[in-house]
C-alpha cells in the first residue's frame, strides 16, 4: 500500500508486484478448486492446501523431461511453470541436438581433411546421407566447410572417372561401327556411366541440368568429331551448315538407341527416357556454340553471301528441331530459341521478298502456264515453312501468322486481282470465241487456287494458328484464311457471271442469220438435223462446251454456266423465233430437232428433261402448238375462240400435262395455233 508521497516514486514496481501475487494466488485457488474437485471437498475446505501445494510444487521441480511436463500438465492443469517449464525443455532439446549436428560437423571436417585414399562412390553417398540429414544453417561456418570440402572431393572423383571413362569409351568405340558389343566392355561402360551419373546427383546436378558429368562424358567422341570435322571453317558457308546439321542427325541415326542399350541403369535413374534426352541436349553443346558464333557473324556483316548464310542456317535450325522430335523423340531445349526476334524478322523479310518475286515473274506468263507454276510454288512453300510451322514454341506465333498472312494469303491475293485484270496479248483482236475459252481458263485457275486454300485451312498449323488468332484477338474466325477465301468467292462469281455473258452475245451473234428465217409456216419436210443456218452455232458451242468440260476443278460453276445457257438458248427461241412465227407440222418438227441439237452442245444429260422451270415452259409452250395439228375433238374444243377467251385452262393442263406456262401465255400460244 502507498504510505507517503514517496511511494509515488515506485508505484510502477508496487503494481507489478500486485499483478505478480494475484497471479499466484490464481494458481493457488486453481489448484485448491482441482483438488477439491477430485476429493469431493466444498468450496471452503482448504484447511489441505498448503500441503497440496507444497506436494505439486515437489512434483514440479522434480520434473526432467517432456513426459514429465504432459504428466504434470494432465493431473494439475496448464500451469503457467509447467508452460516455461516446457519451453525450457525444448530450448535444451534444441541446444544439445544443435551441439551434437556441430560435432557431428566437426567430426565429418576431421574425417574428410585426414583422408588416406580416395574414397569411393558408395562412401561419398554415405556422407552426402550424413551431411543432408544435418539441420545446420547453411551460414555455418563448419556446415559450409563441410559441404565444400565435400563438393571439392566430388569434383576430384568425378574428374578422376571422366578420365577413366572417357579413355574406355574412345577405346572400345561405342559410337562407329567398329564397336563389337563386346560384354565386358558394355557391362565396364555402363558401370562408369552408372558411377559419374551418381557423382552428378552427390553434386546436386538434376536430370535437367545444362552440364551433368555423365553425358558430357558420353558425348565426348561426339565433340572431338565435331571440332575436328568444322571447327577449322574461317568462314561459314551455306553448304557447311546442312553439313553439320546432316552429320548430327546420321550420328544419332547411328547411336542414339545404342547409347541407350549401353548406359540404361534405372536402379539409379538412368531411364532410357533420361539417357535419349540427356545425350542429345549434351551433344548439341557445340552445335549451340557453331550457330551462335555464325548467327554472331553474319549480323555484323553485310548483306549478300552473309545474308544468305543466316537465311540457310535459319532454315536447317527449323527443319533440325522437327527432326529431333519427330524422328528422334527429343523433347529438350533445341536450337530455335537461340534465335533472336530482330532476326526472325530479317528472315521473314527476305522469305516475303523471295516468294513475291517469284510470283511476280509468273504473272508474265501465260495463265494457264502461271496456274501450273503457282500451284507447285505453293505447294513447295508449305512444305518448306512446314518445319517452322511444326515448331512447338510459342515466342515464334506472331510469325508464323504473319508468314500465313503475307505469304499463303497474301500471294494468293495479289494472284486472285491479277486474274481478274489479266487481258492476254493483243486482246483487242481476240474473237468471241478466244475471250470466253480465256475467262473460262481464269475460272480454273481461281478455283484450283481456291481448292488449295480449303485443303490448308485444316490442316494442323493453319488450324493452331486460327484458335491463337481468336484467343488474342477476342474473335471468332472460322479459319485465318477466311479474308481470302471470301476474296476468291467474290472472284469466281464473278468470273461466272462474264462466262454467262459472254455467251450469251456469242449465242445471239451466231444465231442473228437463224433468226430472219421465216418459212416456218410452209415447211413441208423435217429432216433429223439441225437447219444450215444453225450448224455454225452448233459447233461453236460444242467446242466451247467441250473446252469447259476439261476443266474438272470447275465443274460444279460448269453445271450453273448450263443451266444459265439453256436459259439464253430458250429466250432467245422462244422471242425471235416461236414468238414471231407461225408454223406448219413439219416447220414445227423442225423447230424441235434445232432445239434439241442446241441442247446437245451444252453436254448436259438428255435423260434430265426438263432441266429448269424455263425447259418446261418452253416445252409445254410447243405441245399447245401442236394441237393445230393433232386434229382431234380435245384439240379443236381447246383451239376456239371462245375457250381461249374463257380463261379457264384446267382441262387444257390436265390433258397435256401444262403445269410451269402461266394462263396469258397459254392463251397466247392457242391464239398462235389458230
Amino acid at each position: 500500500m502507498l504510505t507517503s508521497v514517496e511511494d509515488l516514486k515506485d508505484i510502477g514496481r508496487l503494481i507489478d508486484d500486485v499483478q505478480s501475487e494475484r497471479s499466484h494466488i490464481a494458481e493457488k485457488l486453481s489448484l485448491v478448486g482441482r483438488f477439491g474437485a477430485e476429493n469431493g471437498a466444498s468450496t471452503g475446505a482448504t484447511e489441505d492446501v498448503d500441503d497440496m501445494v507444497d506436494k505439486a510444487a515437489q512434483e514440479i521441480s522434480e520434473a526432467r523431461n517432456m513426459m514429465d511436463v504432459a504428466r504434470l500438465r494432465h493431473e494439475y492443469g496448464d500451469l503457467t511453470i509447467l508452460r516455461e517449464l516446457e519451453s525450457n525443455f525444448l530450448r535444451e532439446t534444441r541446444r544439445i541436438a544443435e551441439e551434437d549436428e556441430q560435432n557431428e560437423a566437426e567430426q565429418m571436417v576431421h574425417e574428410l581433411e585426414t583422408l588416406q585414399t580416395t574414397p569411393g562412390i558408395t562412401q561419398l553417398e554415405k556422407w552426402h546421407a550424413r551431411i543432408q540429414s544435418l539441420e545446420l544453417l547453411p551460414e555455418n561456418a563448419v556446415y559450409r566447410a563441410l559441404t565444400e570440402k565435400f563438393g571439392a572431393l566430388v569434383q576430384e572423383k568425378s574428374a578422376t572417372q571422366q578420365q577413366l571413362f572417357e579413355k574406355l569409351a574412345l577405346d572400345v568405340r561405342w559410337d562407329s561401327s567398329h564397336f563389337q558389343n563386346d560384354v565386358d566392355d558394355v557391362q565396364n561402360l555402363n558401370e562408369m556411366a552408372s558411377i559419374l551419373f551418381r557423382l552428378d546427383i552427390l553434386a546436386g546436378h538434376t536430370p535437367e541440368s545444362d552440364e551433368l558429368w555423365s553425358f558430357s562424358s558420353m558425348a565426348k567422341s561426339f565433340h572431338l568429331k565435331f571440332i575436328y570435322l568444322f571447327n577449322n571453317q574461317v568462314q561459314e558457308q551455306p553448304q557447311s551448315i546442312q553439313t553439320y546439321f546432316a552429320f548430327l542427325d546420321r550420328y544419332l541415326a547411328h547411336n542414339l538407341f545404342k547409347c541407350i542399350d549401353i548406359f540404361s541403369n534405372p536402379e539409379i535413374g538412368l531411364t532410357p527416357e533420361m539417357v535419349l534426352r540427356n545425350l542429345i541436349n549434351h551433344i548439341l553443346h557445340p552445335i549451340r556454340q557453331k550457330v551462335k558464333s555464325t548467327l554472331m557473324k553474319t549480323a555484323e556483316q553485310d548483306a549478300g553471301e552473309s545474308l544468305k548464310t543466316l537465311i540457310v542456317l535459319i532454315s536447317q535450325i527449323f527443319i533440325n528441331d522437327n527432326s529431333l522430335l519427330k524422328k528422334h523423340y527429343y523433347d529438350g531445349p533445341g536450337l530455335v530459341s537461340m534465335i533472336p526476334s530482330d532476326v526472325m524478322d530479317t528472315w521473314l523479310t527476305f522469305e516475303v521478298r523471295s516468294a513475291t518475286s517469284q510470283v511476280e515473274k509468273m504473272k508474265q506468263l501465260p495463265l494457264s502456264k502461271s496456274c501450273t507454276d503457282f500451284q507447285i510454288l505453293l505447294e513447295n512453300l508449305l512444305k518448306y515453312f512446314e518445319p517452322f510451322f511444326d515448331l512447338e514454341y510459342p515466342p515464334f506465333m506472331e510469325h508464323k501468322l504473319k508468314v500465313t498472312n503475307r505469304i499463303f494469303m497474301g500471294l494468293p491475293g495479289s494472284l486472285c486481282d491479277h486474274i481478274l485484270n489479266y487481258s492476254g496479248d493483243n486482246m483487242i483482236s481476240f474473237e468471241n470465241e478466244a475471250q470466253f475459252k480465256q475467262t473460262v481458263e481464269k475460272l480454273q485457275y481461281l478455283r484450283k487456287v481456291e481448292n488449295i486454300l480449303n485443303k490448308y485451312q485444316n490442316m494442323l498449323p493453319f488450324v493452331n494458328q486460327t484458335v491463337y488468332l481468336n484467343e488474342q484477338t477476342n474473335s471468332s474466325y472460322p479459319t485465318v484464311f477466311s479474308d481470302v477465301l471470301k476474296r476468291f468467292s467474290k472472284a469466281i462469281i464473278t468470273v461466272r457471271e462474264s462466262i454467262v455473258h459472254r455467251l450469251k452475245k456469242l449465242i445471239s451473234a451466231n444465231l442473228r442469220v437463224y433468226f430472219k428465217i421465216n418459212e416456218w409456216a410452209r415447211l413441208t419436210v423435217a429432216t433429223d438435223q439441225p437447219m444450215a443456218e444453225l450448224l455454225g452455232t452448233v459447233r461453236s458451242l460444242q467446242d466451247l462446251f467441250n473446252y469447259m468440260t476439261l476443266h474438272e476443278s470447275v465443274r460444279d460453276v460448269i453445271f450453273c454456266v448450263q443451266n444459265e445457257a439453256l436459259k439464253i438458248i430458250i429466250h432467245f427461241m422462244d422471242d425471235y423465233v416461236v414468238n414471231l412465227n407461225k408454223f406448219s407440222q413439219c416447220g414445227l418438227e423442225q423447230l424441235q430437232t434445232d432445239y434439241s441439237a442446241l441442247r446437245e452442245t451444252l453436254n448436259m444429260n438428255p435423260e434430265q428433261s426438263p432441266y429448269n422451270t424455263e425447259e418446261a415452259a418452253f416445252l409445254e409452250k410447243l405441245r399447245i402448238l401442236e394441237l393445230k395439228h393433232i386434229g382431234s375433238e380435245d384439240s379443236s374444243k381447246f383451239l376456239s375462240k371462245a375457250y381461249i377467251e374463257g380463261q379457264s385452262y384446267a382441262e387444257l393442263r390436265t390433258s397435256l400435262e401444262i403445269w410451269h406456262l402461266p394462263d396469258s401465255q397459254i392463251a397466247n400460244s392457242l391464239y398462235r395455233a389458230l
